[in-house]
């Protein structure tokens, strides 16, 4: 049956979009953005090799997938526009699914509908974008008319990439992941608008998509063969630059054959490809013929050591303890602790440098300050991660691992020992703490409602709420001997908590001024429960704790997010720990410790017979003090979060990036802030602390829903 004549008018367009030449302009504008905030000469070579790379693929699926749609769609602007929405189905169906992970919006009630819901609704704007950009290639007749479309295209590309710089540039890897690729998108519509065009020839069609064929190989030969030996360049590249960090972490993850998060490109070089055992931080077992540690050798067996060392590790320490707990002086004195109650006073988010005893932090939180310095307090104090979710896990199992079965929790421990345990704390501290961690052991429970409008949103401040309910549990259970623990969210939730429901006297521009204010909020509640602790006449027979179960980002640093979470630098687990105890008298340790020795430390002082702990009782820093063999406890302190991990030797601090063979390595005592990485200055310290990190398990942590651990 012969074919009806088309009505459509011709389309002067022959090649409505070209794809190559989108493709390259997008590369070359991101490798120049890399470059600039790069500026490292070395990386130039690498910068160009794989962000040209990048965009010769893109353009290459680009031409591919209009090559297939216009063969099906047969001249049908509506059918090109859906299949060309149904070939976006591999973008869209992963950004549904992951959208509704995250840690806040997966407790929605809608979260499981979610991708259903989202999918559908991206297809259709897909479509009808399609629609609308073929619409306009057809209707938009010569230069000056593409050339009027030309700042819309980039202001879009503006957009998207500031979008990519600015939201949670830290998390939600998955979104920045589709807003480059929008950010692409745009940058080749640009280049089209300019350079398209009217009527090429079949020869000019062809020669762009063949010369990327041939191009593409040579491109990612060149950066995969680029030599990257010093860790600074390498860390520079994944944490500084736009485009070219992401497409090498996307090369390397492909090429780590064995998992072990190590590759065999850009300056990693694991040996062993097939054995996640063998690669450069792997530790190398003397005598067996194997080079575990990719150093072209095998390991000698090392000398004997001296007859005594220097140092305590944690098990001779744990030794020694037995020994110092039968002596009359600290026996007496945990006998007498023994007797007195327990109040755990927790300051969610709370960074260890707020409590300096600045003229500007006295002014703003005296109380806090003043328990602090009449306290035995702990100057190197760490958490275990960047997160209340792992820290307060800790703080309450002992253990690295809070998900291990058979964990006995702290307030357990005290209700085993007749102790009347309770706890106040929010709703969403107790959703995702308490039921994600099996929190248990508490006789009563005081929940507050810190989000009252949405799940997880906390816009109201609780901190009067929590001194309110603690001050209640003393009126009624003071008598009894009791485990309190009362938890000030209120510095956590600064971000959110809404202004206009808090006096005037705490309100502030948001950021660090905010932050701050909800520290003197906190200090003020605080103070209250204090004075009704004395004014009930329980502070002489009453240990007082006072930490916090993270640190806080306020994105001071761009390495840092804007609250907390995934990596380890000091202003995320660097926190506060002090102890007030009745007749102890105050002082400051500089013993590094950890939020994980909490726990035997509590367990001893109130003679509660606790579970094993990973962490070390520091009842002899306490109350004891003065003794000269104390100083000679050395033991690394570990920390784990979704990207990093890390250990402290002091002063030494590395870190391990969990998705690349990256390390950092600091000098605590000399740089808190860990502003200058030594790992390329001192190599084989860097190599050392790796491995002692490799030999440690630790869990992984993954906050998508369904897979906490």
């Amino acid at each position: 049956m012969p074919s009806e004549p088309s009505t459509r008018a011709p389309n002067p367009e022959r090649s409505p979009l070209e794809p190559e030449l989108g493709a390259l302009a997008a590369g070359a504008i991101f490798a120049a953005a890399d470059l600039v905030l790069l500026r490292r000469a070395a990386l130039a070579e690498v910068v160009l090799a794989l962000d040209l790379s990048a965009a010769a693929a893109l353009a290459l699926a680009a031409r591919a997938a209009l090559a297939l749609t216009r063969r099906l769609a047969r001249g049908r602007p509506l059918r090109a526009s859906l299949l060309g929405a149904l070939l976006a189905l591999p973008v869209i169906l992963p950004i549904s699914i992951l959208l509704f992970r995250g840690t806040g919006i997966s407790s929605k009630p809608y979260a499981p509908y979610g991708p259903y819901l989202v999918a559908p609704v991206l297809l259709a704007l897909t479509a009808l974008g399609l629609r609308l950009a073929g619409a306009i290639a057809r209707r938009v007749r010569g230069r000056p008319g593409r050339l009027a479309l030309l700042p819309a295209a980039l202001l879009a590309a503006a957009l998207f990439a500031w979008a990519d710089r600015s939201l949670y540039p830290h998390q939600y890897l998955y979104l920045h992941a589709l807003l480059l690729l929008l950010t692409a998108l745009a940058l080749m519509a640009a280049a089209w608008l300019v350079a398209a065009h009217p009527r090429p020839t079949t020869r000019a069609r062809w020669l762009a998509p063949a010369l990327l064929g041939l191009a593409l190989p040579a491109l990612v030969v060149t950066s995969l063969g680029s030599s990257l030996d010093r860790q600074g360049d390498r860390l520079a590249l994944a944490a500084e630059s736009h485009l070219a960090g992401r497409i090498a972490s996307v090369l390397r993850a492909a090429l780590d054959l064995d998992g072990d998060h190590h590759s065999v490109i850009l300056g990693e070089r694991d040996c062993d490809n097939s054995d996640p055992a063998v690669h450069p931080f792997a530790l190398d077992v003397p005598g067996n013929g194997v080079d575990e540690d990719c150093d072209g050798a095998d390991a000698r067996p090392a000398p004997l050591a001296p007859a005594a060392s220097p140092a305590l590790d944690a098990a001779g320490y744990r030794r020694a303890l037995e020994g110092w707990r039968k002596e009359p002086r600290l026996a007496a004195e945990l006998a007498r602790t023994a007797r007195m109650n327990v109040v755990l006073i927790l300051l969610d988010s709370l960074r260890a440098d707020q409590l300096q005893p600045t003229a500007a932090n006295r002014a703003n939180h005296p109380r806090l300050i003043r328990l602090l310095e009449e306290s035995r307090s702990f100057r190197r104090a760490f958490s275990t991660g960047a997160g209340t979710d792992l820290g307060m896990a800790t703080i309450f199992s002992g253990q690295l691992d809070p998900f291990a079965k058979g964990n006995l929790s702290l307030p357990r421990a005290f209700q085993r020992a007749g102790v009347r345990t309770h706890g106040v704390f929010q709703r969403e501290v107790e959703r995702w703490v308490g039921r994600q961690f099996a929190l248990d052991g508490l006789d009563g429970r005081k929940l507050v409602v810190n989000d009252p409008g949405r799940r997880d949103v906390g816009t109201v401040a609780t901190s009067r709420m929590v001194s309110d309910a603690g001050i209640r549990f003393l009126a009624e259970h003071g008598r009894e001997r009791f485990f309190l623990w009362l938890h000030y969210f209120d510095i956590h939730e600064h971000h959110q908590i809404e202004a206009r429901r808090l006096p005037e006297r705490f309100h502030a521009a948001r950021g660090l001024p905010f932050y701050r204010s909800m520290i003197k909020l906190v200090d003020e509640e605080v103070a209250r429960f204090l004075d009704a602790l004395a004014a009930a006449g329980l502070a002489e027979r009453t240990i007082l704790v006072v930490a916090a179960d993270h640190g806080e980002g306020l994105a001071g640093d761009a390495r840092l997010p804007g609250n907390h979470g995934d990596v380890l630098y000091t202003p995320l687990v660097h926190v506060p720990l002090g102890f007030w105890i009745p007749g102890v008298a105050a002082g400051a340790s500089e013993l590094p410790v950890s939020l994980v020795d909490l726990y035997p430390t509590l367990c001893d002082l109130s003679g509660v017979a606790g579970a094993a702990s990973f962490g070390l009782s520091l009842t002899p820093y306490l109350l004891a003090p003065d003794r000269p063999e104390l100083k000679r406890l050395a033991r690394p302190l570990l920390l784990n979060e979704a990207r990093q991990r890390a250990l402290i030797r002091w002063p030494h601090k590395l870190i391990a990036w969990q998705d690349q063979g990256l390390v950092e390595l600091y000098d605590l005592e000399r740089d808190l802030h860990e502003a200058r990485n030594l790992a390329d200055e001192r190599p084989a310290l860097a190599g050392e602390l790796a491995r002692e990190l490799a030999s440690h398990r630790l869990i992984t942590i993954d906050r998508l829903a369904g897979r906490r651990r």
